[in-house]
């Protein structure tokens, strides 16, 4: 699995993970919540982490590679 998350400041990619059914099941939720009403979103990626903001995270798109 891999997260990417488009916003108007850039694209950002997670590393690869495995995850489950159940996991992803969770991720979905996870997703879905924050970027409705979340504070932040932080997504460790290659080269370390980015955290988003609540703004960028109302606009922004998010692609599951499963």
């Amino acid at each position: 699995m891999q997260l990417t998350i488009h916003t108007e400041r850039g694209t950002f990619t997670s590393k690869k993970a495995e995850a489950t059914a159940a996991e992803m099941a969770q991720i979905k939720d996870l997703i879905q919540q924050c970027a409705a009403d979340g504070n932040h979103f932080t997504l460790d990626t290659e080269a370390g982490y980015v955290v988003l903001g609540k703004e960028l995270l109302r606009t922004a798109a998010f692609v599951v590679d499963a």
